[in-house]
């Protein structure tokens, strides 16, 4: 938690005070570990999740409507350099979404089911994996607070059923 969800939490003895090296500590243990890192997607974001879609209600939820990246969230997506690419799997074994698969002989990505979260990056021994800024037509623009980000989140899923 950051700013004032931090000194909430302080307040209510429901955590401590960490310093930033121990915060990077955390989230780089977060990405070795396979747990997606976000902020709060709002311009005023309060906190820093790393996150499992086995413990995250709000990635599992994520994960069930077609999308995650094209609708809200992240405004970066990955790509493989298959020249480049060692086939080693290790990118689909980390990612939660479901959006990279491996067919002939080479690695492609869903852009549409990517989050954008990089832990195929991340893992990638051969370097072959990055993350791309999406095009200017399907950035997002973060709303003020985290309750606007769950109300547009919220109507764009608006009559989908699993």
């Amino acid at each position: 938690m950051t700013d004032d969800m931090a000194a909430f939490y302080l307040e209510n003895g429901w955590g401590r005070k960490i310093s930033k090296d121990e915060a990077l500590t955390i989230l780089r243990e977060g990405d070795r570990d396979g747990r997606i890192i976000q902020i709060m997607n709002s311009k005023n974001g309060e906190n820093i999740c790393s996150c499992c879609m086995c413990g995250c209600g709000m990635l599992a939820v994520k994960a069930k409507f077609p999308g995650p990246s094209a609708k809200l969230w992240s405004n970066y997506y990955a790509v493989v350099d298959s020249s480049a690419c060692k086939m080693c799997g290790k990118c689909l074994e980390r990612c939660q979404f479901n959006a990279i698969s491996q067919k002939d002989g080479k690695i492609t990505i869903n852009t549409e089911k990517c989050l954008g979260c990089g832990l195929c990056v991340s893992t990638c021994v051969a370097k072959a994996m990055s993350l791309v800024r999406k095009p200017d037509e399907r950035l997002y623009e973060p709303p003020e607070t985290y309750d606007d980000a769950m109300d547009i989140w919220a109507a764009s899923h608006a009559g989908q059923v699993d």
